[in-house]
């Protein structure tokens, strides 16, 4: 059986091989969006951060997912409305990550306690705005939906898995079987996102 370690091993590593591709991708083709490129380094800053507090400091992490997931939000904000051009109701989206930030720190009573609001409404925002460019996909350039659709897919998985984390927690069976999965899935699409910019940049 895979032990933990090794998951994040795997999630750290390939998310280096992500960034690394998109930032090849970005200086030689150029028509990659900067807030997917910026988005992807969060994530990646965000996990590092973690496992250098985790390791050598044995400290909660809390407080860096909840910031990042306020910015990985609004970066995935920018991103929906860099494809889709629209500016009506810009605003009003944009206020939904630091709304979610200040509704988990509200409910939780501290940054290093969270309830898991910011984990799962991120996800959720996640989902609806690739949702909503799947639907406008014909006006969209064909090279971005196999990206929004990675991004569909992994938020909605991850946010299926955060409404149900909290009961997971008391039930270490269950726990023991998804949680793996939830690792597993992050692998898989950093893994995926990274093979396909390597392959339209071949191509």
């Amino acid at each position: 059986m895979i032990t933990l370690n090794i998951y994040l091993f795997l999630i750290f590593s390939t998310n280096i091989l992500l960034v690394y591709q998109v930032l090849i991708f970005r200086l030689k083709k150029k028509y990659l969006e900067k807030s997917i490129l910026v988005w992807c380094f969060l994530r990646l800053v965000s996990e590092a951060v973690s496992y250098f507090l985790i390791y050598n400091f044995k400290v909660n992490t809390a407080s860096v997912s909840l910031f990042s997931e306020l910015l990985e939000g609004l970066f995935l904000v920018w991103y929906f409305y860099e494809l889709k051009q629209k500016v009506k109701y810009v605003l009003l989206t944009f206020l939904i990550p630091p709304l979610y930030f200040y509704m988990e720190i509200k409910y939780s009573g501290s940054i290093h306690n969270v309830k898991g609001i910011s984990f799962a409404a991120y996800n959720a925002l996640s989902s609806v705005l690739m949702l909503i460019l799947l639907l406008k996909h014909e006006k969209i350039q064909g090279f971005s939906v196999p990206i929004i659709k990675a991004l569909f897919i992994t938020h909605s998985v991850i946010f299926c898995y955060s409404i149900l984390e909290n009961v997971m927690r008391h039930h270490v069976d269950m726990m023991k079987i998804v949680y793996p999965l939830f690792l597993m899935s992050n692998v898989i699409f950093n893994l995926y996102l990274s093979y396909y910019l390597w392959s339209v940049r071949k191509s």
